[in-house]
């Protein structure tokens, strides 16, 4: 059965004009999973919406909210991002922080392999 962030995340690939197998090779993930996320099988991870808003600055409220625009206004920095994530989510200071070291460890390849092996769903 479909759901409404499956439908989000098929929109969202291809107005970013990406085959399955392009964003799961940005992400970091068999494009498989790609698919299955987009016909609902698997929920779509918290960990893929933060990859998303760092590399394509989409707002993270996309996913849930209907009348959330695609992507964050302008060009947004970590801050900013981890702040929307954080409203979203209703985080305290210290998990917003986390989401801030996320997004920033998110961005180095080396840790990309550390954070695979960890097997975070």
């Amino acid at each position: 059965m479909k759901n409404f962030a499956a439908d989000r995340l098929k929109l969202l690939r291809e107005n970013l004009t990406l085959t399955q197998a392009e964003l799961g090779d940005k992400l970091g993930v068999n494009p498989k999973t790609i698919g299955d996320n987009e016909r609902g099988k698997f929920t779509i991870s918290y960990e893929t919406i933060v990859q998303l808003v760092n590399l394509y600055n989409v707002n993270p409220a996309y996913f849930f909210i209907k009348d959330a625009p695609m992507f964050l206004s302008g060009k947004t920095n970590s801050q900013e991002k981890a702040k929307q994530l954080s409203g979203l989510f209703v985080l305290s200071s210290d998990e917003t922080e986390v989401i801030l070291k996320l997004i920033e460890l998110i961005k180095h390849p080396e840790a990309r392999e550390i954070l695979k092996g960890l097997n975070i769903k």
